[in-house]
């Protein structure tokens, strides 16, 4: 019998991409670039968490359509996959990176923690299964049950690192804010608990809404005295989409998206709003030193000037369980290239489990829509990567250009 759902209703218009929907998925093209663990597992469709800034809210729900909307996994689907996959009794993308053991990321679009675990148990059995394999995993969350038995006994005995999500320690904002997630206090308790338990914990200060919290000293000073070992962080970014901006400027009190327009920072890209390029790289300057005095990694979300590109996103590879990937992170994060740098050279050893697809990427020359600071070589469809000088004028040039649109 398929798992009950609740408010059932499908979010979704006839041939809208949904590959959110599939027990585990790879991320679309850019997004993989974005993040070198961009293998996704969500146990659930939709979140009951309801944070008001949320950006998959648009991904979740039709257009307009506001519910609550929440859908386990099919389980048996998803381990059945898994268990194939690392055997090797499918071929497909996704069983390959299974064969690879690159690290599923569970939570990336709804929090695997939310209220509904409580019923449908989808995350415990995907953590059993896991388990089993000692297969690595990143957790995403906000829910204190990730802290509970027997989900902590589970982490514990398996590679895994766990993200808790907080953005503020100030409860009236929170409150506002992420209405139906523990308090600040009691998430930082969270953080302590997987620390004492020998789970690897990472604070993700995130989102970083700049006008509303983008002083996060508090934060990091509290997750570090709790155990935490890194500091993630990224800047949100407001869809063009009115609701979106009802929703948040309706939990702040005033309205957002005048004063996103009002503020010289900001800037439009046709989609939404975000920090231009040169401003983000100002905040993350002003960030590291207060991350560098407590001695913790210091991982911001894909910055203009990488500070060590060596590194993933998030840097697990640091951590037990986690090391064989580092291949992988370079390849698709771009590290390799330096001056005409063919396909052959750049895929050559990384284990890509999406060869031909990345190769026709590879030639069209989109490779520097995605990584910053390189750029494509059209005669011999090799890409080459820019000097300090270089980047630095492409970054003022599009910030101009972003403001003037």
């Amino acid at each position: 019998m398929p798992a009950r759902e609740i408010a059932v209703k499908n979010p979704f218009k006839k041939g809208q991409f949904q590959p959110y929907t599939a027990p585990l998925y790879l991320g679309r093209y850019q997004a993989r670039h974005k993040c070198p663990y961009s293998f996704n597992c969500n146990p659930y469709l939709g979140c009951l968490h309801k944070c008001k800034y949320c950006f998959s809210d648009h991904i979740q729900t039709a257009k307009h359509t506001r519910f609550d909307y929440v859908r386990p996994a099919d389980i048996e689907k998803m381990e059945s996959h898994i268990i194939n996959g690392i055997k090797g009794k499918q071929h497909d993308k996704i069983s390959k990176c299974l064969q690879m053991r690159i690290p599923i990321k569970i939570g990336a679009m709804t929090d695997p923690f939310q209220p509904a675990e409580k019923e449908f148990k989808i995350t415990l059995r995907l953590l059993e299964l896991l388990n089993r394999q000692k297969y690595p995993v990143i957790v995403n969350t906000k829910g204190s049950l990730v802290a509970e038995e027997p989900y902590i006994s589970l982490l514990a005995s398996m590679p895994s690192v766990v993200q808790i999500s907080l953005m503020s320690m100030n409860d009236g904002l929170i409150s506002r804010l992420e209405p139906n997630v523990p308090s600040p206090k009691d998430r930082i308790k969270i953080i302590s608990k997987l620390s004492e338990a020998g789970i690897v914990t990472q604070l993700r200060a995130a989102p970083i809404i700049p006008m509303v919290n983008e002083d996060i000293s508090d934060v990091v000073s509290a997750a570090y005295l709790a155990g935490a070992k890194d500091v993630l962080f990224h800047i949100l970014f407001m869809k063009k989409n009115p609701y979106a901006f009802e929703k948040l400027s309706g939990a702040l009190g005033f309205n957002y998206l005048k004063t996103l327009r009002n503020n010289k920072h900001w800037a439009f890209d046709g989609k939404g709003y975000s920090y231009s390029m040169s401003d983000y790289q100002k905040y993350i300057d002003s960030v590291k030193p207060i991350v560098a005095r407590t001695g913790m990694g210091f991982y911001p979300e894909n910055p203009p000037v990488p500070d060590n590109p060596w590194t993933s996103c998030c840097g697990v590879e640091k951590y037990p369980g986690f090391e064989n990937n580092m291949s992988w992170v370079l390849m698709i994060r771009g590290r390799k290239i330096g001056n005409h740098t063919s396909f052959a050279e750049y895929i050559r050893g990384s284990g890509c489990p999406y060869v031909a697809d990345f190769k026709r990427k590879w030639d069209s020359g989109v490779l520097d829509q995605v990584i910053p600071g390189i750029y494509f070589n059209p005669e011999d469809k090799t890409y080459s990567r820019m000097n300090a000088l270089e980047f630095e004028r492409m970054c003022e040039n599009d910030s101009k250009a972003s403001r003037r649109k």
